[in-house]
């Protein structure tokens, strides 16, 4: 959708951003790569942010003073909040959420003779023959490139953050939005029918409390943290990854009972090690870090983005590979079909759980 390894080239590209920070270990293929892939997504989108930012304040660099929409002097706090969110509400209109038809430039070059003669009677009697002329409206689809990786970024950074602190009518409202726009995608979007099966089972099938442990069972606290929740079957793979490291180091020893007695006192076996270390105050010393800071690659990023200015209109813009990208990709749903294909759908959901 935003990505293709032809695109290199092509300044404001995910790949072009790629080759300029040399993130060799990002692919297309998110299934395989998906922590690369995302920690690159979300530091692109990021960028995209304060670029859009800067352009909404007219600032030259983060560190420049705002010369558009400048904040007004605060009485209280509850002032400045309301102007918080009322400036956010706006940006978010503008740059995230407008209509590609609004990205429209409708200057002379765009007029053109179709050819077709008017016949116009003056004032004074006379008739003159005109040539009818139509307007064409050019599009700047660098913007809306920039447009689409705003709107798709976002919903995946909520949705990340979602995760950590899980809130039942927010994560529904999110999967929502996320089964729209992968049925917008692709028709026969397996991420779509699986979002779909999940809101008919929380909205319509399930009642309050079962609706609500289905939810909430879908993520799990490892810390204690009230934002400190990883989704379930991650919590899982991380178990299986423990029990894999112990059985290892029982060799020879790997009988189903002995199997069963080591897996089954894995909690206890860590608490006695984690009370071990702190009594005999074993230093447990700092590893690096294995990923560098994504801070440098950030800034090579804006720098590009600084010198493309995407938000600024420029008709008839376009990458060669997106060069008919639509500012949002609700454009490309067929809001029929998605009804049609819908309802039938909530009876056959029923019956799986016996309804």
């Amino acid at each position: 959708m935003l990505y293709s390894k032809e695109s290199g080239a092509e300044l404001g590209t995910l790949k072009s951003f790629q080759d300029r920070i040399s993130r060799s270990n990002v692919g297309e293929d998110v299934k395989n790569k998906y922590d690369a892939d995302k920690d690159f997504f979300i530091s692109v989108v990021d960028m995209h942010i304060v670029e859009c930012t800067l352009h909404y304040f007219g600032m030259e660099s983060v560190s420049s003073v705002p010369t558009l929409h400048v904040p007004p002097s605060f009485n209280n706090l509850e002032e400045k909040r309301q102007w918080f969110f009322e400036t956010i509400g706006d940006v978010v209109s503008q740059y995230v959420l407008s209509d590609s038809s609004t990205n429209e430039c409708w200057t002379e070059e765009a007029i053109k003779v179709n050819g077709q003669p008017v016949v116009v009677q003056l004032t004074d009697g006379r008739k003159v023959t005109l040539m009818k002329k139509s307007k064409a409206p050019k599009y700047d689809y660098v913007k809306n490139y920039v447009q689409m990786m705003l709107e798709l970024g976002l919903l995946f950074k909520d949705l990340m953050d979602m995760i950590k602190l899980p809130e039942r009518t927010r994560g529904i409202r999110l999967l929502k939005v996320a089964m729209l726009y992968f049925k917008s995608h692709k028709n026969l979007s397996k991420y779509a029918l699986d979002i779909l099966r999940f809101l008919v089972h929380q909205l319509v099938l399930l009642s309050e409390k079962e609706a609500n442990e289905e939810f909430y069972g879908l993520f799990v606290n490892t810390n204690g943290h009230f934002n400190g929740h990883i989704p379930a079957d991650l919590a899982m793979e991380h178990l299986v990854k423990k029990v894999k490291d112990h059985l290892k180091h029982m060799f020879s020893n790997k009988t189903e009972s002995n199997i069963m007695n080591r897996t089954k006192a894995l909690g206890a076996i860590r608490d006695i090690a984690e009370n071990f270390e702190k009594q005999s105050k074993v230093i447990v010393r700092a590893k690096k870090h294995s990923d560098k800071s994504a801070a440098d690659d950030e800034k090579i990023i804006l720098k590009d983005l600084r010198k493309l200015k995407p938000f600024i209109f420029e008709a008839g813009r376009a990458h060669e590979h997106f060069s008919k990208i639509p500012s949002t990709i609700v454009n490309q749903l067929n809001t029929s079909h998605y009804f049609e294909w819908i309802e039938p759908r909530i009876q056959m959901f029923a019956t799986e759980i016996g309804n």
